[in-house]
């Protein structure tokens, strides 16, 4: 994420990738340092309401460099409307990102990353009570569909400007797109503007990279250093501290050696999480649900299904990324029960925990699923009229 949005920030204000990367990573460090899992939440409460700010901005320039909504849909292209594909299946030469892959694979990747993935759960489990729990993530599925078309909805703007005009902005969505929008902030906004969403950006980086740096180190120090033992609270902020620190570093040092991984960064980030994504959520839910894998399986099981995975990347390139979050998993939870029924059991089984089910959170969760893929579907009707 980090070089995702330096190479970004490089074309947008000048600066070489390395100061950017820099810049991004030495002022995330900072603030985790000093202010802990308050200062990563608060900080990407403010970081989001600054995306939002400068999602309507360059929303509303756009459609008016356009000329207006009526000659965005004049103008758009009809192809970059269709958001729902029921015939890719994520197989050989087809569209990758069918509905059926987009729905599997998706359900996989999205119950890891809200469900097992450090970096969602400590913001969890740093709430009030369940009942916060409970309508945070509610409030998280309704709203973020509104949200992320909004997204789409300002690069089909950008990009339909970019098709009508010429120099660097036009030039941008015929080789690199995700210089796009940094390029249109460079050239197509008033100076103030431009710094506001250079601000944006910069946020969008700080926020995501806040929260691996924390989570990381919140693991380590209670899995390796700690281990369940009784530490006064300065040497476990002793602890904390050095965690962070090392963390912070790792995390720079691996962002001056990624590359490209896909045709578009979004792409790459997720294509990279698809590799851990099932594997993770097996472990979890074996953890919870399935009493006979032990630790020992488990372990096992994780490692089996982020190979799999990874053999899948290099030599199976036919199968669309998003099935990773599929066949991890079910590497995973394979590998994980063989082992453990074919070694000695250290301890008696555990009892599997029992699930508590708010069914009107899931019914209107459904129903709303139901709404996003009509609407969805409609889309093209709805903007070519």
């Amino acid at each position: 994420m980090m070089y995702a949005v330096a190479l970004i920030l490089t074309h947008a204000v000048g600066l070489s990738l390395t100061a950017t990367i820099l810049i991004i990573g030495v002022v995330t460090l900072a603030y985790c340092y000093l202010g802990g899992m308050k200062a990563v939440v608060y900080g990407d409460a403010i970081q989001m309401g600054l995306l939002l700010v400068g999602l309507v901005i360059c929303l509303v320039v756009g459609l008016d460099r356009l000329g207006g909504w009526h000659a965005f849909t004049a103008n758009v292209d009809p192809a970059r409307l269709v958001a729902v594909d029921y015939s890719g299946f994520g197989l050989g030469d087809d569209n990758g990102f069918g509905f059926w892959p987009m729905l599997i694979g998706g359900l996989f990747l999205y119950c890891a990353y809200y469900g097992a993935d450090q970096s969602q759960a400590q913001r969890l489990l740093s709430a009030r009570d369940s009942t916060t729990v409970r309508r945070t993530l509610l409030a998280n599925g309704l709203i973020r569909f509104p949200i992320t078309a909004c997204y789409c909805l300002m690069g089909l703007v950008l990009g339909t400007l970019a098709q009508q005009g010429s120099g660097p902005v036009a030039e941008a969505i015929a080789g690199e797109p995700d210089l796009l929008v940094p390029m249109f902030i460079r050239n197509g906004l008033p100076a103030g503007l431009t710094g506001l969403l250079i601000v944006a950006i910069f946020s969008a980086a700080m926020s995501s990279v806040s929260s691996a740096i924390n989570s990381l180190s919140a693991a380590s120090v209670e899995d390796f250093i700690v281990g369940g033992r009784d530490v006064s609270d300065g040497a476990y902020m002793r602890a904390s501290h050095a965690a962070t620190l090392f963390w912070g570093i790792v995390c720079l040092g691996l962002a001056f050696v990624t590359g490209h991984l896909a045709a578009t960064l979004i792409e790459a980030i997720n294509k990279i999480g698809s590799v851990f994504f099932g594997p993770l959520l097996a472990t979890f839910v074996s953890a919870i649900l399935w009493p006979r894998i032990d630790a020992r399986g488990a372990n096992a099981g994780l490692v089996a299904g982020v190979a799999v995975n990874v053999a899948l990347w290099l030599f199976v390139p036919a199968l669309f990324w998003f099935w990773w979050n599929v066949t991890g998993a079910l590497a995973c939870w394979a590998i994980a029960g063989l082992t453990s029924r074919a070694g000695p059991r250290a301890h008696a089984p555990r009892t599997a925990a029992t699930l508590d089910w708010h069914w009107p959170s899931v019914t209107l969760l459904a129903a709303w699923f139901v709404a996003i893929v009509a609407f969805a579907s409609a889309l093209p009707l709805m903007l070519r009229g």
